[in-house]
């Protein structure tokens, strides 16, 4: 899974074939624009991303930050 910032939003690739951006929701927390899934960043105490979990309707994927 690949979080970008493009046009100073941050997009997905997942969803929709040519990616997604995502809604902000939250101090750290994304809904998928147009669609029911949520992506909630995991935060050290410095607010760096540490990973993330991909949470779809029945199920969620937790995602490690690897670069």
């Amino acid at each position: 899974m690949i979080v970008t910032l493009e046009d100073g939003f941050l997009t997905v690739n997942r969803f929709w074939p040519a990616g997604c951006r995502l809604i902000p929701e939250g101090p750290s927390g994304f809904r998928l624009q147009a669609a029911s899934r949520r992506i909630e960043f995991e935060v050290d105490a410095a607010g760096m991303a540490t990973g993330l979990t991909y949470v779809l309707p029945d199920e969620s994927h937790p995602y490690r930050k690897t670069g």
